[in-house]
């Protein structure tokens, strides 16, 4: 989960943690939010995201985030 926290860090959203659930549906992140992580996340991996991994229920809490980038950054 240390990735996932420090990726939302570089987009200056330190004010998540990875207790927090339902980022999405609570609205505690956005679009905007989730446009600069995937961003972040292809700095970070140094390569192309695939826009197929892009769905709502990945973005609920860090284990699912990380369970996206295992998945789509392999």
């Amino acid at each position: 989960m240390n990735v996932v926290k420090s990726l939302f860090d570089s987009i200056g959203r330190s004010d998540l943690t990875e207790d927090m659930d339902n980022l999405l549906d609570n609205g505690l992140i956005d679009s905007m939010d989730i446009i600069a992580f995937l961003e972040a996340v292809e700095k970070h991996y140094k390569k192309d995201f695939d826009e197929s991994y892009i769905e709502v229920e990945y973005f609920q809490n860090f284990h699912t985030i990380q369970e996206m980038l295992d998945r789509a950054m392999k």
